[in-house]
């Protein structure tokens, strides 16, 4: 992530700000905890949590982006095969799925039946089936890709959502009865 989508970058810089004041509101608590003598919570081992994620949630975006920018790898090495010319990944795609070869090829010549009218009506029905399965595969190859496209943009919204939450998610860590919703995020 480099901070060019300033949505993430200011949702994220509001969040972070607001956890930290979290953490100094948990400071507080310890610090009433521990004048009143008051161990339910684990004082000690609390504030070594509280230390580590005030140090994590400051460089949680820059960690989260190392995250992304690992799974990407595998992503750049296939489009990197393709990327050269912009108009190859149209033809990788139509090569991929070819659907020129659900058009049956032939021609009423080929079936020797001995009537016109037969092969006539033969030639008619090949080119019908032939128009109606490669329609149906077209639209087949089409309701993939846009729900392909769906996917990504949901993928790409989730994780903006996920990179913003991402302090509060470490500030949950620290308290015990909210480290499930830690869980839950991570």
């Amino acid at each position: 992530l480099d901070g060019s989508n300033t949505l993430i970058w200011t949702g994220w810089t509001i969040v972070r700000d607001i956890a930290n004041l979290g953490f100094v509101l948990i400071i507080i608590v310890i610090a009433l905890a521990t004048i009143l003598r008051y161990e339910s919570y684990g004082s000690k081992k609390l504030l070594l949590r509280l230390i580590g994620a005030a140090i994590i949630v400051n460089f949680s975006l820059t960690i989260a982006g190392v995250f992304i920018d690992f799974s990407h790898v595998l992503t750049n090495f296939f489009f990197s095969r393709i990327a050269d010319n912009p108009y190859k990944i149209a033809e990788a795609i139509g090569g991929a799925f070819e659907p020129q070869r659900f058009y049956l090829q032939g021609s009423a010549s080929g079936y020797d039946f001995g009537d016109e009218i037969t092969n006539l009506s033969s030639g008619i029905l090949i080119g019908i089936t032939s128009i109606i399965f490669t329609n149906f595969f077209l639209l087949m190859m089409v309701l993939v890709l846009v729900a392909l496209a769906i996917m990504l943009l949901a993928r790409y919204l989730w994780l903006s959502f996920l990179l913003v939450i991402s302090p509060i998610a470490w500030l949950f860590w620290v308290v015990p009865e909210l480290s499930k919703d830690f869980g839950r995020w991570w």
